[in-house]
This record gives C-alpha cells, sequence and structure tokens, in this order.
C-alpha cells in the first residue's frame, strides 16, 4: 500500500471515529430553577475543523438571578475529554455581556425581569490527529448548568 492509501485510510477512519461524539446531557434548552444539563450535539467532522452550536437557558422565574456554568469531564472513561479543544461564549446579541467560559467554567446573568433566557455558543476544534486503521476515538464532556 502507498503512503497515499494509508494517509486515505486514516482520513476515513477519523471521520468515522466522528460520527458518535456528542456533548451529552438533556436537551439544548435548559431553566436554571435547578442543577441541569445541556446536551449540544455537535455532528461530524474532519480532524482541523471546528463545529459550533448553541444552547438556550431560560429564566423561569422572571427573575435577575444569575447561575453557573461547569465543563465537566466525560462520565464514561473511554470517551475522549473534549473539554480542552471547546470555545463557550454568550451570544453576543445578549443584553448582558456574560461569558466567556474561561477554563471549565464561568458565569451567566440575567440583567433584567424582562431577560427571559441567554444563548450561548459551543465550538469545538476537532484535534488534528492520526488514527491507526480500525481505530474509533469518540469526544464527550458535560455542561452543568447551577442557579447561584
Amino acid at each position: 500500500m502507498s503512503k497515499f492509501s494509508y494517509i486515505l485510510l486514516g482520513l476515513v477512519a477519523t471521520f468515522s471515529s466522528f460520527v458518535l461524539f456528542t456533548v451529552y446531557l438533556g436537551s439544548t434548552q435548559a431553566f436554571v430553577s435547578a442543577q441541569t444539563g445541556i446536551s449540544v450535539d455537535l455532528g461530524n467532522g474532519f480532524p482541523g475543523t471546528v463545529l459550533t452550536d448553541s444552547f438556550t437557558i431560560s429564566n423561569t422565574q422572571n427573575d435577575t438571578t444569575g447561575y453557573t456554568i461547569t465543563l465537566e469531564a466525560p462520565l464514561d472513561l473511554d470517551l475522549e475529554d473534549m473539554r480542552p479543544y471547546l470555545t463557550v461564549w454568550k451570544d453576543d446579541n445578549e443584553a448582558d455581556s456574560d461569558g466567556p467560559i474561561v477554563g471549565y467554567s464561568g458565569t451567566g446573568s440575567f440583567t433584567q425581569d424582562t431577560d427571559t433566557e441567554d444563548t450561548w455558543f459551543v465550538s469545538f476544534a476537532v484535534p488534528d490527529v492520526t488514527l491507526p486503521s480500525g481505530t474509533v476515538l469518540e469526544y464527550d464532556c458535560r455542561i452543568v448548568i447551577e442557579p447561584d
């Protein structure tokens, strides 16, 4: 087999390994009345690409409370920790300027009684890796929202 064939085979194996990676926990809508988790499905990606999705946090009590966002390691030890490759930031169109998440935690808030939702974006910079044929690499983490 030529060197090109090995590279092509590695790319195919890498692409198929990303078929199953997702950020897991609940739905893309969170409520700040109790601790909850967020699920953001980033889909498939080639090494070196950036995948982006969003989630919304709703203020169910319609007050000016705050919350903490924490990125936690995957519960399944067979999954790769994607936190080092994640960027989480608040939508620039929001009334307040919370975020971005620095390290693995950050805070957000609802600044007015009329502020009932906050939208956050999540980007995953897919690591540029070369995998042996037949190797599967899956990434995961947990995004946890805790009201203040």
